[in-house]
């Protein structure tokens, strides 16, 4: 074979895949070996591998009509751009809108967390407050009912007596000797400390009051007198009257209010018994059924 670059006849050689020109090994600028490891298509001689073999192609000038047809397709495609610019300008300043919104959202959500720690701190403060309020409403309620017991204890030793009709020339001594008379219970006149008329609540008829000296001889005196089934003002010398007396304890106004509530609940539940005794407000329900005493307003719960 004649080498295509130098013209010398050879025995072993290379063949150009591409234009299948025959190059010995020196020409060729391979080596044997790697020749042998290509493909026998894969190799290019320097011309091929250049591209000096390549057919040349002739380019062909576009008209002018060929261009101003592309502008102008050019220029239909361009045509919303402008609007989608316009648009993208919206769309812009609504996200600045977004964000100033955020950005004053976040503000104020910084101050509503910040109001709600002091709201917090001030709940806190108000539950405390309201635990020290009822503390001191308890303390005030046991003050309250000290006093009331002390109020009630200090007429310990009084009665008071309705029923009894009023002159002017009457004289509560003789009144109340005549009442302890009629009841058989006699008492010396030194045992009471002062007697006197006593304005009765909504009425224009006044109780009499007795302080006695002595505790026991005022409850011996009011038994005695609730001995007798019913005591009658002419009983005592008025003989043209039919009031009722009634000798009782002299209670407190607070109690006497505890009293009319007991009655009324006593008598709504069917109880045959209610008096007072010591100061004391007393219930029971019948014959049988056990005492318990009505310290309060919330005791009449036990009225069942």
């Amino acid at each position: 074979m004649r080498c295509a670059d130098c013209d010398h006849d050879f025995t072993d050689g290379a063949q150009c895949g591409a234009c299948k020109k025959h190059y010995d090994f020196k020409c060729a600028g391979v080596a044997e070996s790697s020749y042998r490891k290509m493909k026998r298509l894969s190799w290019r001689c320097i011309a091929c591998s250049r591209g000096h073999s390549s057919p040349t192609v002739q380019r062909v000038q576009p008209s002018l009509e060929d261009i101003m047809d592309k502008l102008n397709k050019l220029t239909d495609q361009l045509a919303p751009l402008s609007a989608l610019i316009e648009d993208m300008k919206c769309v812009k300043q609504e996200i600045q809108e977004v964000k100033s919104s955020c950005s004053f959202m976040s503000s104020q959500l910084d101050d509503f967390v910040n109001k709600l720690k002091l709201i917090d701190g001030r709940v806190k403060d108000l539950e405390a407050t309201k635990v020290e309020l009822a503390t001191t409403k308890e303390q005030l309620l046991s003050i309250q009912r000290s006093l009331l017991a002390k109020d009630q204890w200090s007429r310990a030793n009084n009665v008071e007596i309705k029923g009894v009709p009023m002159k002017k020339t009457e004289n509560l001594f003789k009144l109340v000797e005549a009442i302890s008379t009629h009841v058989n219970y006699d008492f010396p006149k030194s045992q009471i400390n002062y007697v006197s008329r006593l304005p009765t609540y909504n009425s224009k008829e006044k109780s009499i009051l007795v302080s006695f000296v002595n505790r026991y001889v005022k409850e011996d005196f009011v038994a005695a007198a609730r001995g007798m089934k019913s005591i009658q003002a002419s009983d005592i010398g008025f003989n043209d009257s039919n009031n009722r007396i009634f000798v009782n304890d002299h209670l407190s106004s607070e109690q006497k209010k505890l009293l009319n509530d007991t009655k009324t609940a006593a008598k709504n539940k069917q109880y045959l018994y209610v008096w007072v005794k010591f100061g004391k407000i007393h219930v029971r329900k019948n014959d049988t059924s056990h005492v318990f005493v009505v310290n309060s307003a919330s005791d009449l719960n036990k009225i069942v």
